[in-house]
């Protein structure tokens, strides 16, 4: 399934395909998926966005899910659940809006919201 995930991305924004070595597919296997599939295809994105080299390294990994852990246990332990969805939405918005060069056109499609709908969200969680 990455690789599925690595050659869709890379061919839809027209980059050289990156690989993982067997390390990095290894500590993507361990890990425990609590957002499923959606939650790989973000992770991957970020990978090869964030990795310099053609091939992805279990240190590319660990910083990637480590920032995530980090990042998702903080807001989890001291949020509301209202607080705690708005801070997910508001990061996901934001790191797709990067990944579209700031298109909200295309955010909107890829996270499969109509656009009027979705620029109200973003109004409501303050990004603009």
């Amino acid at each position: 399934m990455t690789e599925v995930f690595i050659k869709n991305f890379c061919f839809k924004n027209n980059i050289p395909i990156k690989q993982l070595n067997k390390h990095a597919l290894d500590l993507l296997g361990e890990y425990q998926w609590p957002g499923n599939v959606r939650e790989l295809k973000n992770v991957i994105i970020k990978l090869i966005t964030q990795s310099e080299d053609q091939v992805i390294t279990s240190n590319n990994v660990q910083m990637v899910l480590g920032k995530d852990n980090h990042s998702a246990s903080a807001s989890v332990s001291t949020a509301s659940l209202r607080e705690a969805t708005d801070s997910f939405q508001r990061n996901l918005i934001l790191d797709r809006l990067r990944q579209y060069d700031g298109n909200v056109t295309e955010t909107a499609r890829d996270l499969g919201e109509n656009r009027s709908h979705f620029y109200r969200r973003l109004k409501k969680l303050g990004i603009s």
